[in-house]
């Protein structure tokens, strides 16, 4: 695989995945970006990746972020490239979505709000605008952007259960938690259940956040579950 991307040989890419998977001893399956990442990555050069042919570039800089959000690694270099990607409105939807993400977790709410209004300026990415709300303090109008936004992702995927994939939808949960109403707890506690799926990447974070909630209820029971979670 690093010999094909080298030799810029894509055509071949497909074939040495399904030749890898087919006599590999791992469990999961490894995927482009997880190569990708091994051979971009170590270290990051923006210049050489901007070489590459056809979509590497993007799925390779897409897992650099995503792969910093889940470690909490520094990721500064290939923020600047997506930033450049996105000026005035450049690259793919995802690009833009994550270029917000990645102002979002960073604390840098002028440069994300600044990217909100010119990136989207409709309101398509309500739970984006919910996010920055939250972090804004303002809790009653991160409600009303993750509720129409939620109700969107409902109407578009078809499912009654559906939530947000992403981190912003942790945001909502604690925008109802700061309004601490009984209708507000019991919102959270099933948004909750709707976000703790087996196939979430986020369910292990879920699983404490519903204990809080519950133990917000005044279920006390969750108080002694939730100390026995918390490392020492």
């Amino acid at each position: 695989m690093r010999l094909a991307i080298y030799q810029r040989d894509l055509a071949s890419i497909p074939t040495l995945l399904h030749d890898y998977q087919k006599h590999s001893y791992q469990r999961n399956a490894v995927s482009l970006t997880d190569i990708l990442l091994e051979i971009c990555n170590n270290p990051f050069d923006a210049d050489w990746l901007q070489t590459l042919p056809s979509e590497l570039p993007d799925v390779a800089l897409t897992g650099f972020l995503n792969a910093s959000l889940l470690e909490l690694t520094l990721a500064d270099d290939a923020l600047e490239l997506l930033q450049v990607k996105c000026v005035g409105g450049g690259g793919s939807t995802v690009q833009r979505v994550l270029l917000i993400e990645q102002l979002l977790l960073r604390s840098r709410l002028p440069n994300a709000q600044h990217a909100l209004e010119q990136i989207f300026p409709q309101d398509s990415v309500g739970d984006l605008q919910g996010w920055l709300a939250v972090l804004q303090g303002d809790y009653e109008a991160a409600i009303g952007h993750y509720t129409a936004a939620l109700k969107a992702l409902r109407k578009l995927t078809g499912k009654r259960k559906a939530y947000f994939p992403s981190v912003s939808g942790l945001f909502f949960i604690l925008a109802l938690l700061q309004k601490e109403t009984s209708a507000s707890l019991q919102q959270a506690e099933t948004l909750i259940a709707s976000a703790q799926q087996p196939d979430h990447w986020l369910c292990l974070v879920y699983e404490p956040l519903g204990m809080f909630v519950h133990l917000r209820r005044g279920d006390m029971t969750q108080r002694e579950l939730l100390l026995a979670q918390t490392p020492c």
